[in-house]
């Protein structure tokens, strides 16, 4: 796709590069070549760990990467951890309290949360907190304070769909017999949330939550780009437009690896929230 919208061999030369310039420039990159035979090459030498120079900063491709990573690492986290923290109490409360003050605002907030896009958020977020009251930081990276715009602008998607999921699963979960059995038996009734329905009612959201994770990690680049925070999205994003092709093919397969990687751990953890699972 990037190969599509530019010849990167031009960009390369720059404008007032004369033709042949540019063709030296392609047989030197190996752009002659045709796109498949490209792309296997860069898969075999992928797989021994090997991503390639930057064609733009003349460096390995994978420091790069690793350099940025754990910023956006830090970004992701922070945010699901806000959304979970806010999200799970919330959508237990108004389960339990169906019809309450608490369960019409978690379904006002789950429905508004994600009808709101996060640069929008973003931007009035900057506008009120960092322009007008001087709360806060308006971008860059340099201590915790930097960290709490980005953060909650990333968080408000995941967490109106994680209190959604919760209230949901917790209201279906009340309604089996085991839990009934238990209010029978004279439990009290935090602990029979907390016990017996919250342990069952977290497997799908679980599930949703590992899911996140990967998304917020492929998915910070606007926020990013907003809050000129140096994270992995934000380097794509300019390898992009700088037609740096190494960088973009390498963090997409980092991404990849990442998402994988988290769907294993997901799985595992269904077994320690239901021992019934490893039968």
């Amino acid at each position: 796709m990037l190969f599509i919208t530019g010849d990167p061999a031009a960009l390369l030369a720059g404008e007032d590069a004369s033709r042949a310039q540019v063709e030296r420039i392609r047989a030197e990159m190996g752009f002659d070549r045709p796109w498949p035979v490209q792309y296997v090459d860069y898969l075999g030498r992928a797989v021994q760990g090997d991503f390639g120079m930057s064609y733009r900063q003349r460096q390995p491709v994978f420091g790069l990467i690793v350099e940025r990573l754990p910023a956006t690492a830090q970004l992701a986290l922070s945010a699901l951890l806000l959304a979970s923290l806010v999200a799970i109490p919330t959508g237990v409360i108004a389960a339990t309290r169906r019809g309450g003050a608490v369960d019409h605002f978690a379904q006002l907030f789950a429905m508004t949360g994600q009808a709101i896009p996060p640069f929008w958020l973003a931007l009035m977020l900057m506008l009120v907190f960092s322009v007008n009251l001087r709360w806060f930081p308006v971008s860059g990276y340099q201590d915790w304070t930097y960290l709490i715009l980005p953060a909650v602008s990333l968080s408000f998607a995941p967490m109106a769909l994680q209190m959604r999921l919760v209230r949901s699963s917790v209201l279906e979960v009340l309604r089996r017999d085991y839990v009934r059995t238990a209010s029978a038996k004279g439990l009290r009734s935090q602990t029979v949330v907390v016990k017996h329905a919250l342990r069952n009612a977290l497997i799908p959201v679980v599930t949703v939550v590992g899911l996140q994770l990967g998304s917020l990690m492929a998915g910070t680049v606007v926020i990013e780009s907003i809050f000129a925070w140096p994270g992995l999205g934000r380097l794509m994003l300019n390898a992009i437009y700088a037609k740096d092709i190494p960088i973009v093919m390498a963090g997409l397969i980092v991404i990849a690896a990442i998402y994988v990687c988290i769907n294993f751990f997901v799985d595992l953890l269904y077994m320690v929230l239901d021992p019934r699972i490893r039968y």
